[in-house]
């Protein structure tokens, strides 16, 4: 079994393309899946964050920020769509803000730092809060084909 992770949408999609190599969580449960050295999959959650816009607006490009608005309904909702290797999880500040792409001053947040974030063709997959599993073969499959 391999390690998930749930997100919403835009952030899913933002660490499947390189964007956000940084995922932010109010406590450090995530700190084990950086200890285990091993790749993890992303999940893109059914539900669209609706306030990324104000949560990214000083942080993202505005070329992203248009590709977003025009791509917004094909991101897959509700599925496994990336892998990516977890390195470490610290505390965050302010000077990290770009690469978590919302502000992290002031706000006692944890970073995941995520690197190698590999893509496939979207699995429809029922996500749920805290860090699930999946089976290897599911991903290796998708990952083959």
């Amino acid at each position: 079994m391999i390690d998930c992770i749930s997100m919403y949408q835009p952030w899913a999609q933002w660490v499947a393309l390189g964007w956000k190599p940084i995922e932010t969580r109010r406590h450090n449960k995530l700190a084990c899946l950086a200890r285990r050295g091993r790749r993890i999959v992303i999940h893109a959650a059914d539900k669209w964050d609706s306030e990324w816009w104000i949560k990214s607006r000083e942080f993202i490009t505005s070329d992203r920020r248009q590709i977003t608005m025009a791509e917004k309904d094909r991101w897959p909702r509700g599925a496994l769509i990336c892998t990516v290797f977890p390195t470490e999880l610290s505390r965050l500040s302010s000077v990290m803000s770009n690469l978590a792409l919302c502000d992290c001053s002031g706000n006692d947040l944890y970073g995941l730092i995520l690197k190698d974030a590999q893509r496939f063709d979207p699995i429809k997959w029922s996500g749920h809060q805290g860090i699930m599993k999946v089976p290897e073969e599911v991903i290796e499959k998708a990952v083959k084909g």
